[in-house]
C-alpha cells in the first residue's frame, strides 16, 4: 500500500484541480517481491491514465485484497490484487485489445507507453493484469502480483503492501 500511497501523493494536485475523489480501501495483504522503482511507476501511470480519463468531479477507487490465481503454466499463484477504479469517459470496446500496444494512444498530446510499460513490468513481476471498461464511464483496472516473483534475476525488494 505504500507504493500506491507515494502514486497519490505525487498525483494529488491533479486530482485536487479536477475535483476528484480518490477513495481507497487498503485490506491487509501479503509481502510481495517487487522492484519498487517499476512498481511504483506502473501504478502511477495506471493513476494517471484514471485522472485523465476524468474531465471534472470524477471518483477514483483504489482497492488491495490478498489473491490466487492460475498462471499461464497452470500454477495457483498466491498474491495481491490491486483494484484501480474511474468513473471517467470509459474504454471503447473495438480499441481493448490495443491499449497496451507501444505508442496507442487517444489523446493527443500522449506518446502511448504508459500502459505497454505496465504490461511489461507486471509481465516481468509474473503478474497479471486486466480490463474491464465499458461506455458508460467506468474503467477498473486490475494487477495481480505474486508473492515471489523473480525479477531477471535481480534482487528484489520485499514490500508490504499492507497497513498494519
Amino acid at each position: 500500500n505504500e507504493l500506491i500511497k507515494d502514486a497519490l501523493m505525487m498525483a494529488r494536485t491533479e486530482c485536487k484541480k479536477r475535483r476528484i475523489v480518490v477513495k481507497t480501501i487498503f485490506r491487509e495483504v501479503p509481502d510481495v517481491y517487487v522492484d519498487t522503482n517499476s512498481i511504483s511507476q506502473a501504478f502511477l501511470n495506471i493513476l494517471l491514465n484514471a485522472i485523465e480519463a476524468i474531465d471534472m468531479n470524477g471518483e477514483i477507487q483504489i482497492e488491495t485484497f490478498e489473491s490466487q490465481w492460475v498462471n499461464a503454466s497452470g500454477q495457483q499463484v498466491e498474491g495481491v490484487k490491486v483494484l484501480v477504479q474511474d468513473s471517467g469517459k470509459g474504454i471503447p470496446q473495438d480499441i481493448l485489445d490495443e491499449i497496451y500496444d507501444p505508442f496507442f494512444t487517444t489523446k493527443h498530446q500522449n506518446v502511448g507507453l504508459g500502459l505497454s510499460l505496465v504490461l511489461k513490468t507486471i509481465r516481468e513481476h509474473e503478474g497479471l493484469i486486466d480490463v474491464i471498461s465499458n461506455d458508460a464511464g467506468l474503467t477498473s483496472f486490475i494487477l495481480h502480483l505474486p508473492r515471489q516473483g523473480i525479477i531477471e534475476g535481480r534482487r528484489e525488494e520485499a514490500l508490504s503492501l499492507s497497513v498494519k
